[in-house]
């Protein structure tokens, strides 16, 4: 069986704790927050290659704030488990985050 990952984004923190620990899990390391110009930043602190990856974030008001900060923890995950091997490749293009691996 697979390795399970939950991270939480910031609209609801207390939902994903109590969610790990019905699950009787750690909650994922993630750094989130905003750059000076106010786009948002997320960088996955643990290694998700080869594990299943629950996030955790209700699109609670702000919605756009909170549904664009999702998008970007899933293209954060997406991004952080792609296989870079020189055997198989990614393509990746400038407007799609969503790459297969061949």
């Amino acid at each position: 069986m697979r390795e399970l990952k939950i991270f939480s984004g910031r609209a609801n923190p207390q939902l994903a704790k109590d969610i790990c620990d019905f699950l009787h899990l750690d909650l994922g390391s993630i750094s989130l927050g905003k750059f000076p110009d106010g786009e948002n930043f997320c960088k996955i602190e643990e290694d998700v290659r080869g594990r299943d990856v629950y996030l955790i974030q209700p699109t609670c008001p702000p919605v756009n704030d909170n549904l664009m900060e999702l998008l970007i923890m899933i293209d954060s995950c997406k991004r952080a488990s792609d296989c870079l091997s020189p055997s198989a490749p990614c393509m990746r293009s400038p407007s799609f985050s969503f790459s297969t691996c061949v």
